[in-house]
């Protein structure tokens, strides 16, 4: 499990599941194209 999280808050903003073998690396496009935008969630 990978998930995007909001720094001040802690609520998570995305989360995805993968196989064990793929790395947070490699879901990091694919979690950052199911985030709010920035305004609206506190991403730095």
């Amino acid at each position: 499990m990978h998930l995007a999280v909001e720094i001040n808050t802690h609520k998570i903003i995305t989360a995805g599941l993968s196989a064990l073998n793929v790395t947070d690396g490699e879901m990091l496009p694919n979690l950052l194209k199911h985030t709010p935008p920035k305004n609206q969630c506190n991403i730095k």
